[in-house]
């Protein structure tokens, strides 16, 4: 590498070819809330299983998931306003499957 000064007498230094800084990808805090819409949209996609198919703890920990992941969205520096909103479709599509295992199984229940 090699100074270069220009007019006003400022040196800089030249970098040698093909060394520039490599890019980086981006943070997984950006890229988190992509891979969350899979598991999202995954659920909603279960709306039309079978209830009988139907996970209950997999449902309880998803809709505690998008609850808990919504307030923490904005809690954050910066706030994350995409982790915000998959996180509240997360909780709507795991509260609507929870709804329909209810509706499933209260009836089912022998009152004692």
């Amino acid at each position: 590498m090699q100074a270069m000064c220009n007019i006003l007498g400022v040196c800089v230094r030249e970098r040698a070819h093909g060394t520039t800084p490599r890019s980086h990808p981006p943070p997984i805090v950006q890229q988190a809330p992509t891979f969350k819409w899979c598991i999202t949209i995954a659920n909603i996609a279960d709306l039309k299983r079978p209830i009988e198919n139907v996970s209950l703890p997999q449902q309880v920990a998803v809709t505690a998931t998008g609850v808990l992941w919504s307030r923490y969205s904005f809690v954050i520096t910066p706030v994350n306003y995409t982790l915000f909103s998959v996180n509240v479709f997360m909780a709507a599509s795991g509260m609507a499957q929870l709804y329909r295992k209810a509706g499933y199984e209260l009836p089912k229940t022998p009152i004692t």
